[in-house]
């Protein structure tokens, strides 16, 4: 088994969701929103290489 990305990407995104989720509580009562994001894939010459890689994998 393997990912596609790697911890770093996950470690990235999870600090950016939790960073999101403690701006949120910080800025409850100013009418601030926080909210985090998760693009979906971007059809790039990197991720395309990813899947290719992962598909011959299995």
């Amino acid at each position: 088994m393997g990912y596609i990305f790697g911890v770093a990407l996950g470690i990235g995104k999870a600090g950016c969701d939790k960073l999101a989720s403690d701006m949120a509580v910080d800025l409850l009562n100013t009418g601030v929103l926080s909210v985090s994001l998760w693009p979906g894939a971007v059809k790039t010459e990197a991720v395309q290489k990813a899947l290719l890689k992962c598909d011959n994998d299995n």
